[in-house]
């Protein structure tokens, strides 16, 4: 992964920033670097949907990150559909995956929401 693109992602750890989700008032947020499919991974809360804990974690690696910044250099945009294909072990862990991961990356400026299913690229 570049190494700007880690720093950035760095800072939003250290800020435990919300992501920005297109579809939901609930909130998911950054939480922490760890470790998800054997590799460093941005840690973040999703909600939880039961009364056994206030939420439960998810994780994208930074691998994910850069197939995703990849496909936007390529193609200008993401989709779930190229998600669901491309990445599968993420997307496996939960659908919210998508959702996160390029919401995270609109933080950083990379993405916008288009439409549902779908992230245009801001910047390459």
């Amino acid at each position: 992964m570049d190494k700007e693109i880690e720093l950035k992602l760095h800072k939003l750890v250290d800020e435990k920033r919300k992501i920005p989700k297109p579809e939901t008032d609930n909130e998911f947020r950054i939480l922490r670097v760890g470790r998800r499919r054997n590799q460093t991974a941005i840690i973040y809360s999703i909600p939880s949907h039961t009364n056994e804990k206030s939420y439960y974690e998810k994780g994208i690696t930074y691998s994910e990150f850069s197939r995703v910044l990849d496909e936007l250099s390529t193609s200008g945009y993401v989709t779930r559909s190229w998600f669901n294909n491309n990445l599968s072990e993420c997307a496996k862990e939960g659908s919210c995956n998508f959702t996160s991961l390029c919401g995270i990356l609109e933080l950083l400026g990379y993405y916008k929401y288009s439409e549902k299913g779908k992230y245009e690229a801001v910047r390459i």
